[in-house]
């Protein structure tokens, strides 16, 4: 996976036609694994297929100066996911850890790319939260998307830090808004049916755990920087 801080998608709409021609990228690059010989051989045999491509498209720009190599009067066509990301210099593991406050002989997980929901960032939280369990000694690193993006990337990877019951009862109350006594059917762990008062006191227990759980997601905002001091107070 590739991308930076600020990143940002783009696309272009391509014809049924130039299918082949998204393939040659990913070729591309399978091939530069065996070396310049192997970039240029790929690229030779997608040339000289029955498809006849002649547009190369390419998502970075060390793929465009590989392909000019091949061929020198080729003009492959950049789609960039992280514009401008080779401006930047090269930044070594160590600076990046010293940056991020990460110690050097920390176990890191990094994940570089858009903050997309195609992307499958909530495996990676769902991941994070159990790896969390397990090694609260292992650190996660997420580069990428934009502002907006990032913070309701770290707000998701709150609530994967709850407890599985938790996120469930989020998840029915504030994305399906359940009303409580139907949280209190659905949640409720006996094999007999609530009676009207088990009903009240169920749905009671579960709105003083939400409050809970708010309280807890607040609390954990604010050390991110999620929420504002008066925010988490109010």
């Amino acid at each position: 996976m590739s991308g930076s801080t600020g990143a940002r998608s783009a696309s272009r709409e391509i014809p049924p036609s130039q299918a082949s021609e998204n393939q040659l990228d990913e070729r591309i690059r399978q091939g530069a694994i065996i070396g310049q010989q192997g970039v240029e051989r790929v690229y030779n045999d997608m040339l000289m297929g029955e498809d006849g491509s002649k547009v190369v498209i390419v998502i970075c720009p060390e793929l465009q100066r590989r392909v000019r190599e091949i061929a020198p009067g080729a003009d492959p066509v950049l789609i960039e996911n992280a514009p401008g990301a080779d401006d930047a210099g090269a930044v070594s593991p160590e600076g990046i850890r010293e940056r991020f406050g990460i110690a050097r002989d920390a176990a890191l997980v990094v994940y570089t790319g858009t903050f997309e929901a195609y992307q499958g960032l909530d495996l990676l939280f769902d991941a994070a939260a159990t790896v969390g369990r397990q090694r609260p000694d292992v650190r996660f690193l997420l580069a990428g998307g934009t502002p907006p993006q990032v913070d309701a990337a770290r707000a998701a990877a709150l609530r994967e830090s709850l407890s599985r019951e938790d996120q469930e009862l989020l998840v029915l109350r504030v994305d399906k808004r359940l009303a409580w006594n139907e949280l209190a059917q659905i949640l409720h762990e006996g094999d007999a049916a609530l009676d009207a008062a088990g009903l009240r006191k169920e749905a009671a227990r579960l709105r003083k755990r939400f409050q809970i759980i708010k309280q807890e997601l607040m609390e954990l905002g604010r050390r991110e920087g999620l929420v504002g001091s008066r925010e988490a107070e109010s």
